[in-house]
């Protein structure tokens, strides 16, 4: 993802990288299969016999926050989707506005000297123009506030 956020905008992004990594980003991203060590370090917090990495992350929670935590636990599978969810947005954000750049840099302002890599990218995007706004809507939703 980096390489392809780093890359000189001059050179090609396509939406079939965008989509290949978007696709990665998804089977990476999983921590709703995390529920149950999560639910289990929870409960270990409150043992006595912790290991030594089990009790450096017990003692950088908040107290009222493991409390409450506790007293919610069967919250955190939900609570591990959302945050999924939400991780992999970020992500498909990055991704598709470094797709992007290039379009809002210079190709709508010099339609006059476009070269034919420029009119394949511009191919590209309209190509697959309803993904993109797909993409860019779902985001919109997640970064909407509440009415």
């Amino acid at each position: 993802m980096i390489d392809y956020i780093n890359t000189p905008r001059i050179n090609k992004r396509t939406f079939k990288e965008f989509f290949d990594l978007d696709k990665e980003i998804l089977k990476v991203i999983n921590l709703r299969y995390m529920d149950s060590e999560t639910k289990e370090l929870i409960e270990r917090c409150y043992d006595s016999m912790l290991t030594n990495e089990e009790a450096e992350v017990c003692k950088k929670l908040d107290p009222n926050l493991l409390r409450a935590i506790k007293e919610n636990i069967h919250l955190i599978p939900q609570a591990l989707s959302l945050l999924d969810l939400g991780i992999q947005e970020i992500f498909e954000l990055m991704l598709i506005s470094a797709y992007l750049e290039r379009a809002a840099e210079d190709l709508m302002r010099y339609s006059y000297d476009r070269t034919q890599e420029d009119e394949h990218y511009i191919g590209d995007i309209k190509e697959h123009q309803r993904e993109i706004f797909n993409v860019l809507d779902g985001a919109n939703q997640w970064l909407e506030p509440p009415i």
